[in-house]
C-alpha cells in the first residue's frame, strides 16, 4: 500500500499542488479577517478539494503531452533536482496510455466537483454565476493547452509563464472568491464588493508570482 502511495504522489507530483490550495487558503483566510459568516465553509473545503483534483489532472495530462511530443525524452539531465516532470512514465511507474487514462478520470472528477460548486453558487449567489464559469473556463484553457496542441503555451516566448501566473494567480484568488462568498462580486458591485473584487486579484498577484518562479528556476538547467 506504502508503494502504491509513493507511486501515485510520484505520478500526479501531488505536493506542487500547494501552489493551488494556497491561494484558496489565503481568499479564506481574507473574508474570515473581515467579518463572521461571509463565506461558505461547506463551499470552501469543496474548493479546496476540486481545485486539488483538477491540479493533479493538468499535472498528469502536461506530461502526457510533453512525452508525446519528445521535451521530456530530450531532456538528458532530468536526474537534477530541479529538471523535468514526473519522469513517471520515463521509469515505466504508468504507460503513456495510462497517463492519457488517469489524466481522464482525474479532470472529470474535477469537472464534476466543479459543476456542482457552480450549481451551489448559482442557487445560492446568482449574481457570482457568470464570474464562476468565466473564471472556470479561463483556467481550464489554460490549464490543458499548456503543452496541448494546437496551441501549446509552454513553447510560445513566455506565454506560459503567463499562463501560469494567471492561473495560480488572479484567476484562482478571483474563482475562489465566487465559489465560496456569500455575496455579489459580479453583478451589482456596491463599492464593499469592489473593495473585495479588487483585493481578490490583489491577492493573485503575489501568489501567482510565486508560482511563476518555480517555472523559472525550472528553466535555468
Amino acid at each position: 500500500f506504502s508503494t502504491k502511495m509513493i507511486k501515485g504522489l510520484a505520478i500526479t507530483r501531488m505536493p506542487f499542488t500547494s501552489a493551488s490550495i494556497l491561494p484558496v487558503l489565503v481568499v479564506g483566510a481574507y473574508f474570515a479577517g473581515i467579518g463572521d459568516g461571509l463565506f461558505s465553509i461547506l463551499q470552501f473545503v469543496c474548493t479546496i478539494i476540486a481545485i486539488m483534483i483538477a491540479h493533479l489532472a493538468m499535472n498528469v495530462i502536461n506530461d502526457y503531452f510533453d512525452v508525446k511530443d519528445g521535451t521530456d525524452e530530450a531532456n538528458a539531465e532530468y536526474f537534477q533536482q530541479v529538471s523535468g516532470g514526473s519522469r513517471a512514465i520515463e521509469l515505466g511507474l504508468i504507460s503513456l496510455k495510462g497517463t492519457l487514462k488517469l489524466g481522464g478520470l482525474l479532470l472529470g472528477i474535477a469537472i464534476g466537483m466543479g459543476s456542482v460548486l457552480m450549481y451551489n453558487v448559482y442557487q445560492a449567489w446568482p449574481g457570482n454565476f457568470s464570474g464562476i464559469i468565466i473564471v472556470a473556463l479561463s483556467g481550464l484553457f489554460l490549464g490543458y493547452f499548456y503543452t496541448a496542441r494546437p496551441i501549446r503555451l509552454v513553447a510560445r516566448r513566455g506565454l506560459g509563464e503567463l499562463a501560469i501566473f494567471l492561473a495560480f494567480g488572479p484567476l484562482l484568488t478571483l474563482g475562489a472568491g465566487y465559489a465560496i462568498f456569500k455575496g455579489d462580486l459580479y453583478s451589482t458591485m456596491n463599492s464593499e464588493e469592489i473593495n473585495h473584487f479588487l483585493n481578490l486579484i490583489l491577492l493573485g498577484i503575489p501568489l501567482g508570482l510565486l508560482t511563476t518562479n518555480i517555472l523559472l528556476i525550472n528553466e535555468f538547467p
